[in-house]
């Protein structure tokens, strides 16, 4: 991946801007400039996503690689530090072991509501099944957001019989 700098400037009027600079595909600087710091990040962000789209075979990522290379250090480092450990340990836990392996295509609604009635079958508090659905659903929500997958499959899904 090429490299990318976000960098605090100022404008011949003095005011602060922060720009985004990178290398295009054919090898030329490009630079984009922000009123902030939080926008430039966000852009910056999104940039390093689409290009690592580019370089992946979307069909064939499973949620475990997605979950280490694209969600843990795109997206959860906007999270409160308490939360992100609160959703990787649901996720060590719950997730990983059943359908981390799966690829991202072949997570249905059949699959996550099997999954759903596993877990609550074998005696794991509802409340913390309806943490780890939300956590997935969290997970496959930026999927679709980074054109992983059109919909989210958790999302079709109710917790029903789950304690809110």
């Amino acid at each position: 991946m090429n490299h990318m700098h976000v960098a605090q400037s100022s404008t011949r009027a003095g005011t602060t801007t922060y720009r985004v600079r990178w290398r295009g595909g054919d090898g030329r600087r490009i630079v984009r400039s922000f009123d902030t710091k939080h926008d430039a990040k966000t852009f910056a962000t999104g940039l390093q996503v689409r290009r690592h789209l580019a370089e992946v075979d979307r069909s064939q990522i499973t949620l475990n690689d997605y979950a280490a290379q694209i969600w843990l250090p795109v997206y959860s480092p906007q999270l409160a530090p308490c939360t992100r450990a609160t959703y990787q340990y649901i996720y060590a836990k719950h997730l990983r072991p059943h359908l981390g392996a799966r690829p991202l295509a072949e997570i249905t609604p059949a699959l996550i509501a099997r999954w759903q009635s596993e877990r609550l079958q074998s005696r794991i508090d509802p409340r913390s099944v309806r943490r780890a659905l939300l956590v997935l659903s969290g997970i496959l929500q930026t999927a679709v957001r980074a054109h992983y997958l059109a919909v989210n499959p958790a999302r079709t899904l109710h917790a029903t019989g789950l304690p809110g």
